[in-house]
């Protein structure tokens, strides 16, 4: 996770397959995706939703920022080639939130308006 204080953006990257070998029991966090549209992610394990970076997550929109999704199936490598790329899922828009140490939100992909 980034903020990127200049262009008021929240710039997330996250593994969906995580292995005992490449993630402590404490970062195993429960992302993934739900629907062909919809993400489940969780923050750090320090972040609630009263915290700077909690409610900037909940309240995006409305605070004029932004959060971006990159996403790739696992750290593990592809043969010679390495780690796969992360991907982009486009802007993300913020659909609702559970829990609190890790918070767990659901985003929306939410393409650029034209």
């Amino acid at each position: 996770m980034k903020w990127v204080e200049a262009e008021r953006a929240d710039v997330f990257w996250f593994n969906l397959r995580k292995t005992d070998e490449h993630f402590s029991p404490t970062t195993m966090y429960a992302d993934r995706a739900i629907s062909p549209t919809l993400f489940q992610w969780e923050s750090q394990n320090a972040t609630s939703e009263a915290s700077t970076a909690g409610r900037r997550y909940v309240h995006h929109r409305q605070l004029g920022s932004s959060v971006h999704l990159f996403f790739r199936e696992s750290k593990e490598a592809d043969g010679d080639l390495g780690a796969s790329a992360y991907l982009y899922a486009d802007p993300a828009s913020y659909v609702n939130h559970e829990r609190e140490r890790p918070t767990r939100i659901t985003w929306k992909p939410a393409p650029l308006s034209s």
